[in-house]
Protein backbone atom coordinates (compact mmCIF):
# COMPACT_ATOMS: atom_id res chain seq x y z
CA UNK A 1 0.00 0.00 0.00
CA UNK A 2 1.25 3.45 -0.78
CA UNK A 3 0.38 7.08 -0.24
CA UNK A 4 -2.06 8.71 -2.66
CA UNK A 5 -1.67 12.34 -3.76
CA UNK A 6 -5.33 13.28 -4.01
CA UNK A 7 -6.97 15.73 -1.66
CA UNK A 8 -10.70 15.29 -2.24
CA UNK A 9 -12.86 18.37 -2.28
CA UNK A 10 -9.96 20.33 -0.86
CA UNK A 11 -10.56 18.60 2.47
CA UNK A 12 -9.83 14.85 2.62
CA UNK A 13 -6.26 13.68 1.99
CA UNK A 14 -6.07 10.01 1.02
CA UNK A 15 -3.42 8.19 3.05
CA UNK A 16 -3.53 4.46 2.43
CA UNK A 17 -5.84 1.93 0.78
CA UNK A 18 -7.51 -0.27 3.39
CA UNK A 19 -9.98 -2.29 1.33
CA UNK A 20 -11.15 -3.31 -2.11
CA UNK A 21 -14.71 -4.15 -3.07
CA UNK A 22 -16.62 -5.08 -6.21
CA UNK A 23 -17.22 -1.45 -7.18
CA UNK A 24 -14.44 0.52 -5.59
CA UNK A 25 -11.46 0.92 -3.32
CA UNK A 26 -11.67 2.13 0.27
CA UNK A 27 -8.99 4.50 1.59
CA UNK A 28 -8.18 5.85 5.00
CA UNK A 29 -8.15 9.64 4.74
CA UNK A 30 -7.30 12.58 6.99
CA UNK A 31 -9.15 15.87 7.27
CA UNK A 32 -7.02 18.82 6.22
CA UNK A 33 -9.06 20.92 8.67
CA UNK A 34 -8.82 19.11 12.00
CA UNK A 35 -6.78 15.95 11.36
CA UNK A 36 -9.68 13.59 11.98
CA UNK A 37 -9.66 10.35 10.04
CA UNK A 38 -12.41 8.93 7.85
CA UNK A 39 -12.88 6.21 5.23
CA UNK A 40 -13.27 7.23 1.58
CA UNK A 41 -14.71 4.94 -1.06
CA UNK A 42 -13.73 5.65 -4.67
CA UNK A 43 -15.54 4.10 -7.63
CA UNK A 44 -12.91 2.11 -9.48
CA UNK A 45 -11.39 3.46 -12.75
CA UNK A 46 -13.35 2.50 -15.82
CA UNK A 47 -16.49 1.77 -13.78
CA UNK A 48 -16.98 5.52 -13.33
CA UNK A 49 -17.94 5.74 -17.01
CA UNK A 50 -20.88 3.36 -16.54
CA UNK A 51 -24.02 5.47 -15.84
CA UNK A 52 -25.80 2.60 -14.04
CA UNK A 53 -22.88 1.96 -11.69
CA UNK A 54 -22.46 5.67 -11.03
CA UNK A 55 -26.17 5.86 -10.19
CA UNK A 56 -25.83 2.92 -7.80
CA UNK A 57 -22.79 4.50 -6.17
CA UNK A 58 -24.62 7.80 -5.76
CA UNK A 59 -27.49 5.87 -4.22
CA UNK A 60 -25.08 4.59 -1.56
CA UNK A 61 -24.19 8.20 -0.72
CA UNK A 62 -27.83 9.29 -0.57
CA UNK A 63 -28.99 6.26 1.42
CA UNK A 64 -26.12 6.45 3.87
CA UNK A 65 -26.75 10.09 4.71
CA UNK A 66 -30.29 9.22 5.77
CA UNK A 67 -29.09 6.66 8.33
CA UNK A 68 -28.30 7.58 11.91
CA UNK A 69 -27.89 4.54 14.12
CA UNK A 70 -25.00 3.07 16.16
CA UNK A 71 -25.32 -0.24 14.31
CA UNK A 72 -25.18 1.28 10.81
CA UNK A 73 -22.22 3.09 9.25
CA UNK A 74 -22.49 6.90 9.12
CA UNK A 75 -22.00 8.48 5.72
CA UNK A 76 -20.60 11.99 5.99
CA UNK A 77 -20.89 13.09 2.38
CA UNK A 78 -19.61 12.58 -1.14
CA UNK A 79 -18.58 14.32 -4.32
CA UNK A 80 -16.63 13.93 -7.56
CA UNK A 81 -13.01 14.27 -8.53
CA UNK A 82 -12.08 16.69 -11.33
CA UNK A 83 -12.07 13.78 -13.80
CA UNK A 84 -15.63 12.92 -12.74
CA UNK A 85 -14.93 9.87 -10.57
CA UNK A 86 -17.40 9.83 -7.64
CA UNK A 87 -16.38 9.27 -4.04
CA UNK A 88 -18.10 8.69 -0.70
CA UNK A 89 -16.89 9.78 2.74
CA UNK A 90 -17.92 7.74 5.79
CA UNK A 91 -16.86 7.15 9.36
CA UNK A 92 -13.71 5.09 9.77
CA UNK A 93 -14.90 1.94 11.49
CA UNK A 94 -12.71 0.34 14.12
CA UNK A 95 -12.30 -3.41 14.51
CA UNK A 96 -12.44 -6.10 11.88
CA UNK A 97 -14.97 -7.68 9.57
CA UNK A 98 -17.22 -10.29 11.09
CA UNK A 99 -15.97 -12.75 8.44
CA UNK A 100 -12.42 -12.39 9.78
CA UNK A 101 -13.61 -12.79 13.37
CA UNK A 102 -15.44 -16.00 12.40
CA UNK A 103 -12.48 -17.37 10.44
CA UNK A 104 -10.16 -16.80 13.40
CA UNK A 105 -12.39 -17.93 16.26
CA UNK A 106 -14.74 -20.41 14.62
CA UNK A 107 -18.35 -20.80 15.78
CA UNK A 108 -19.31 -18.31 18.48
CA UNK A 109 -21.13 -19.01 21.76
CA UNK A 110 -24.96 -18.90 21.47
CA UNK A 111 -25.26 -15.79 23.65
CA UNK A 112 -22.74 -13.93 21.46
CA UNK A 113 -24.54 -15.04 18.28
CA UNK A 114 -27.81 -13.75 19.74
CA UNK A 115 -26.30 -10.43 20.83
CA UNK A 116 -24.75 -9.81 17.41
CA UNK A 117 -28.02 -10.83 15.76
CA UNK A 118 -29.97 -8.27 17.77
CA UNK A 119 -27.47 -5.54 16.92
CA UNK A 120 -27.47 -6.33 13.20
CA UNK A 121 -31.27 -6.47 13.22
CA UNK A 122 -31.29 -3.01 14.83
CA UNK A 123 -29.04 -1.62 12.09
CA UNK A 124 -31.20 -3.16 9.36
CA UNK A 125 -34.40 -1.90 10.97
CA UNK A 126 -33.00 1.62 11.10
CA UNK A 127 -32.29 1.40 7.37
CA UNK A 128 -35.74 0.01 6.65
CA UNK A 129 -37.37 2.89 8.51
CA UNK A 130 -35.92 5.33 5.99
CA UNK A 131 -36.80 3.09 3.05
CA UNK A 132 -33.38 1.48 2.54
CA UNK A 133 -32.96 -2.24 1.85
CA UNK A 134 -29.37 -3.47 2.18
CA UNK A 135 -29.66 -6.45 -0.22
CA UNK A 136 -26.14 -7.78 0.39
CA UNK A 137 -25.91 -8.44 4.12
CA UNK A 138 -23.11 -10.92 4.90
CA UNK A 139 -20.23 -11.19 7.40
CA UNK A 140 -17.98 -9.23 5.03
CA UNK A 141 -20.35 -6.26 5.42
CA UNK A 142 -20.45 -6.19 9.21
CA UNK A 143 -17.64 -4.66 11.27
CA UNK A 144 -17.15 -5.80 14.85
CA UNK A 145 -15.10 -4.38 17.70
CA UNK A 146 -14.80 -5.37 21.36
CA UNK A 147 -15.31 -3.01 24.29
CA UNK A 148 -13.34 -3.10 27.56
CA UNK A 149 -15.56 -5.85 28.91
CA UNK A 150 -15.18 -7.96 25.78
CA UNK A 151 -18.66 -7.41 24.38
CA UNK A 152 -18.74 -7.21 20.60
CA UNK A 153 -20.25 -4.19 18.89
CA UNK A 154 -21.55 -4.68 15.33
CA UNK A 155 -21.91 -2.07 12.59
CA UNK A 156 -23.54 -2.85 9.23
CA UNK A 157 -21.86 -1.14 6.28
CA UNK A 158 -21.55 -1.20 2.49
CA UNK A 159 -25.02 -0.17 1.37
CA UNK A 160 -23.73 0.09 -2.22
CA UNK A 161 -26.29 -2.40 -3.56
CA UNK A 162 -29.16 -0.90 -1.61
CA UNK A 163 -32.04 1.18 -2.85
CA UNK A 164 -34.99 3.09 -1.54
CA UNK A 165 -37.98 1.59 -3.33
CA UNK A 166 -38.83 -1.22 -5.72
CA UNK A 167 -39.29 1.37 -8.49
CA UNK A 168 -35.75 2.61 -7.90
CA UNK A 169 -34.49 -0.95 -8.11
CA UNK A 170 -36.12 -1.55 -11.49
CA UNK A 171 -34.25 1.43 -12.88
CA UNK A 172 -30.92 0.25 -11.52
CA UNK A 173 -31.09 -3.49 -12.15
CA UNK A 174 -32.36 -5.45 -15.16
CA UNK A 175 -34.96 -8.12 -14.41
CA UNK A 176 -32.64 -10.93 -15.57
CA UNK A 177 -29.78 -10.06 -13.21
CA UNK A 178 -29.50 -10.88 -9.52
CA UNK A 179 -27.03 -8.62 -7.76
CA UNK A 180 -25.53 -9.68 -4.45
CA UNK A 181 -24.13 -12.87 -2.89
CA UNK A 182 -26.02 -16.11 -3.80
CA UNK A 183 -25.10 -17.60 -0.42
CA UNK A 184 -27.15 -14.92 1.36
CA UNK A 185 -29.90 -14.19 -1.20
CA UNK A 186 -33.50 -14.90 -0.23
CA UNK A 187 -35.50 -17.52 -2.18
CA UNK A 188 -38.05 -14.94 -3.37
CA UNK A 189 -35.32 -12.70 -4.77
CA UNK A 190 -33.75 -15.64 -6.61
CA UNK A 191 -37.05 -16.87 -8.01
CA UNK A 192 -39.05 -13.69 -8.59
CA UNK A 193 -36.70 -10.73 -8.17
CA UNK A 194 -38.78 -9.62 -5.17
CA UNK A 195 -36.81 -7.88 -2.46
CA UNK A 196 -37.84 -6.04 0.70
CA UNK A 197 -37.14 -6.01 4.43
CA UNK A 198 -37.92 -9.73 4.65
CA UNK A 199 -35.03 -10.43 2.28
CA UNK A 200 -32.58 -8.62 4.55
CA UNK A 201 -33.81 -10.63 7.53
CA UNK A 202 -33.38 -13.86 5.55
CA UNK A 203 -29.74 -12.84 5.02
CA UNK A 204 -29.48 -12.23 8.76
CA UNK A 205 -30.63 -15.82 9.30
CA UNK A 206 -27.82 -17.04 7.04
CA UNK A 207 -25.30 -14.94 8.98
CA UNK A 208 -26.49 -16.32 12.34
CA UNK A 209 -26.39 -19.88 10.99
CA UNK A 210 -22.74 -19.29 10.01
CA UNK A 211 -21.87 -17.77 13.38
CA UNK A 212 -23.48 -20.65 15.28
CA UNK A 213 -21.96 -23.60 13.41
CA UNK A 214 -19.21 -22.22 11.15
CA UNK A 215 -20.94 -23.32 7.94
CA UNK A 216 -23.38 -21.84 5.45
CA UNK A 217 -26.83 -23.45 5.38
CA UNK A 218 -26.41 -24.00 1.63
CA UNK A 219 -22.96 -24.38 0.11
CA UNK A 220 -21.44 -24.95 -3.31
CA UNK A 221 -21.45 -23.10 -6.66
CA UNK A 222 -23.78 -20.11 -6.85
CA UNK A 223 -26.27 -21.70 -9.26
CA UNK A 224 -26.58 -24.81 -7.09
CA UNK A 225 -27.08 -22.76 -3.94
CA UNK A 226 -29.86 -20.75 -5.60
CA UNK A 227 -31.61 -23.92 -6.79
CA UNK A 228 -31.40 -25.47 -3.31
CA UNK A 229 -32.88 -22.37 -1.72
CA UNK A 230 -35.86 -22.28 -4.05
CA UNK A 231 -36.58 -26.01 -3.84
CA UNK A 232 -35.54 -27.11 -0.38
CA UNK A 233 -34.97 -26.31 3.26
CA UNK A 234 -31.58 -25.79 4.92
CA UNK A 235 -30.15 -28.59 7.06
CA UNK A 236 -31.42 -28.13 10.64
CA UNK A 237 -28.94 -26.06 12.61
CA UNK A 238 -29.17 -28.54 15.49
CA UNK A 239 -27.86 -31.28 13.16
CA UNK A 240 -24.66 -29.32 12.54
CA UNK A 241 -23.79 -27.99 15.99
CA UNK A 242 -24.77 -28.15 19.64
CA UNK A 243 -26.87 -24.98 19.59
CA UNK A 244 -29.72 -24.49 22.10
CA UNK A 245 -33.25 -24.98 20.80
CA UNK A 246 -34.19 -21.28 21.18
CA UNK A 247 -31.34 -20.24 18.89
CA UNK A 248 -32.15 -22.96 16.34
CA UNK A 249 -35.80 -21.88 16.31
CA UNK A 250 -34.83 -18.22 15.80
CA UNK A 251 -32.44 -18.99 12.93
CA UNK A 252 -34.93 -21.21 11.14
CA UNK A 253 -37.69 -18.62 11.55
CA UNK A 254 -35.44 -16.12 9.75
CA UNK A 255 -34.67 -18.72 7.06
CA UNK A 256 -38.32 -19.52 6.31
CA UNK A 257 -38.82 -19.92 2.56
CA UNK A 258 -42.11 -18.03 2.80
CA UNK A 259 -41.22 -14.37 3.54
CA UNK A 260 -44.59 -13.89 5.25
CA UNK A 261 -43.48 -16.33 7.97
CA UNK A 262 -40.22 -14.50 8.76
CA UNK A 263 -39.72 -11.96 11.55
CA UNK A 264 -39.23 -8.59 9.88
CA UNK A 265 -38.62 -6.19 12.73
CA UNK A 266 -35.97 -5.55 15.33
CA UNK A 267 -38.46 -6.31 18.11
CA UNK A 268 -39.49 -9.65 16.62
CA UNK A 269 -35.88 -10.74 16.15
CA UNK A 270 -34.93 -9.64 19.66
CA UNK A 271 -37.83 -11.64 21.13
CA UNK A 272 -36.72 -14.77 19.27
CA UNK A 273 -33.07 -14.32 20.26
CA UNK A 274 -33.78 -13.84 23.96
CA UNK A 275 -32.89 -17.06 25.84
CA UNK A 276 -35.71 -18.40 28.03
CA UNK A 277 -35.25 -17.54 31.70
Amino acid sequence: MSDHPHVLGGRWRLEVRIGRGAMGDVWRARSEEDGSRVAVKLLRGRLSSDPELVARFQREVDNGRRLDHPNAVRVLGGGRLEEGKPYLVMELLQGRKLSGWLAERGPLPPEVVADLGCQIAAGLAAAHRVGVIHRDLKPDNVMVSADEEGRLHAVVFDFGLSYGTVDDASRLTSAEVRIGSPSHMSPEYIEEGTIDAASDFYALGVVLYELACGHLPFDGPGHRVMTQKVRGEPPPLESRCDAPSWLCDAVHALLARDPARRPTSEEAVRALLTPPS
